[in-house]
């Protein structure tokens, strides 16, 4: 409960009531989106998502990712959550800005296409019911590690949540993460290495904090993971799924602090200051 509570404070922080308008709009992500998956299209060849079933792993307040998904063609897209976050009312909002999205998607799916598609989701207010007519099911609060999920998927997708998790938890997760996709299905993870706190100026600042690194300190500002150590994670379970590093980006003008915990474990200064890290799976046959 302290867990939950912390994160609502956190998120609504965060997310503002601007937010639905500026950077968590449906033209903001879904360029977002479009990025990540065009990187996805290097190592997977060209993803096609016609017919498709997807899971979404953290939900967070808005339906940007799901409907998306239905946009490109999914036939349903289930989005699960830990913790109940989802605001139809800003989902809603954050429809409202669609000026750009049909452009992102172009490469994907034509305008006739995105139109007859992304239409419905504006013709009523979004509800639970309405949203589950369309192909679109929320489940929350549902645990990966802990509820059963007996549906399978042609796709698992992920955006900034595996940083939430702490280091003890991730390998775990990401298999309990395998075991819904059908084989040869695709997973992709966009990873967030930054400080949540400050990552505008101050993305390393947690490096140096001495406090014990909990749980509510991983959700409120990510677990301090260093991208080697996702990177041991991810090739323990080359087995169960080929695992690629699809993008990495790295952050040498921020200052970081002097006095790395030494719970932090990393390689090199580089591993430091990586802060995003995209992990793209093809599940074994």
């Amino acid at each position: 409960m302290m867990i939950d509570a912390l994160k609502n404070r956190v998120i609504r922080k965060l997310q503002g009531p601007i937010a639905p308008y500026t950077i968590r709009s449906f033209d903001q992500m879904s360029a977002i989106l479009s990025w990540i998956l065009d990187l996805s299209d290097e190592t997977t060849g060209s993803l096609d998502f016609n017919g498709k079933s997807i899971l979404e792993i953290g939900t967070g307040n808005y339906l940007n990712h799901p409907i998306s998904f239905k946009v490109l063609g999914a036939d349903r897209v289930l989005t699960i959550d830990k913790f109940h976050h989802l605001s139809l009312e800003q989902s809603q909002s954050s429809l409202s800005q669609n000026a750009l999205c049909r452009r992102y998607f172009s490469k994907r799916i034509t305008e006739d296409q995105f139109r007859e598609r992304f239409t419905p989701f504006m013709a009523e207010p979004l509800s639970l019911n309405r949203l589950q007519d369309l192909g679109i099911e929320y489940w929350a609060p549902f645990d990966l590690l802990e509820d059963r999920l007996d549906q399978k998927f042609d796709v698992v997708f992920s955006y900034t949540v595996l940083e939430h998790l702490s280091e003890s938890m991730l390998a775990d997760f990401l298999r309990a993460s395998l075991v819904p996709m059908k084989p040869g299905g695709i997973a992709i993870h966009l990873i967030d290495l930054e400080d949540h706190k400050r990552p505008g100026n101050q993305p390393f600042e947690f490096l140096g904090d001495s406090r014990e690194w909990s749980e509510s300190l991983c959700a409120e500002r990510g677990n301090r993971v260093r991208a080697s150590s996702y990177g041991r994670i991810f090739s323990e379970m080359k087995d169960e799924c080929k695992w690629t590093c699809a993008y990495q980006s790295v952050r040498f003008d921020p200052e970081r602090p002097s006095s790395i915990r030494p719970e932090v474990q990393h390689v090199d200064e580089r591993d430091l200051r990586t802060t995003t890290l995209l992990y793209v799976g093809e599940k074994i046959k």
